[in-house]
């Protein structure tokens, strides 16, 4: 899978880690593990495969 193909899966998958935590009454913040957690695995790929949609959904909040 190609990463334009990949890409849009995985910031579906951290706006559903994202929508979890937010039903569960948490927040992610910048002081939320990245090595230990899934939003942080996610994120990291991202900002390898995708970084202008990642910084898109940041500012956005949400899936375009």
């Amino acid at each position: 899978m190609d990463n334009q193909t990949l890409a849009p899966h995985l910031i579906h998958l951290l706006h559903q880690v994202n929508l979890a935590e937010a039903v569960e009454g948490n927040t992610i913040d910048a002081a939320y593990s990245r090595q230990d957690s899934v939003y942080g695995k996610l994120h990291d790929a991202l900002e390898i495969v995708a970084p202008e949609l990642l910084a898109d959904y940041l500012v956005a909040g949400d899936v375009a």
